[in-house]
């Protein structure tokens, strides 16, 4: 990864277009900061329906993934805090 503050890379955000659904351990919404936006959003999608760490084996990134229950799952580099 480049030397880039956190909050000057590429991020996304990508809301599951079905959340209003319910069910317990489903991804509702991610959030991505990479290097570029284009893997930036590649990414927050694929978090969907692929674990982080099988990702992580070939691109870099931070990430968070939410779930439909309130929990929250992120990578131990992600800058950032949880708010409600």
């Amino acid at each position: 990864m480049t030397p880039f503050k956190q909050e000057e890379r590429p991020r996304v955000h990508r809301p599951h277009p079905d959340c209003r659904r319910s069910g317990v351990g489903r991804v509702v919404a991610t959030w991505v900061v990479a290097d570029e936006t284009a893997l930036a959003d590649g990414l927050a999608t694929a978090l969907f329906f692929t674990e982080a760490q099988r990702l992580a084996e070939t691109f870099q990134f931070a990430y968070v993934r939410m779930y439909a229950d309130g929990r929250a799952e992120h990578s131990p580099d992600f800058v950032g805090e949880p708010f409600n």
